[in-house]
């Protein structure tokens, strides 16, 4: 009789192994961004995605297709544009909302 094994895995090796994912799409993002001359300012593993929040530059615009997402508080408006990139999300802040 041939039997197959289930492996069970704790939820804490599966969250083990999602943020080993998550880092191992931003090493590779970052090290891309940074070869483009664009500045990381910082990166979050917190959700599904890592999210990388960069300095804006001109080539920020050929990540690809943006979404801009228009934020407000207290009367105050700013913009962020949103972009996804080697599996991460990519974040910067549009200068035309400030």
């Amino acid at each position: 009789m041939n039997t197959c094994a289930t492996i069970q895995r704790s939820p804490a090796d599966l969250q083990n192994q999602h943020v080993l994912r998550c880092l191992s799409h931003a090493q590779r993002a970052a090290a891309l961004l940074n070869t483009q001359g664009i500045s990381i300012e910082q990166v979050s593993l917190g959700g599904a995605r890592p999210v990388i929040r960069v300095r804006y530059s001109r080539r920020c615009e050929q990540l690809g297709e943006a979404i801009l997402r228009i934020h407000g508080n207290n009367g105050q408006r700013y913009a962020e544009n949103h972009v996804e990139f080697e599996r991460c999300t990519v974040i910067w802040r549009d200068g035309r909302y400030q």
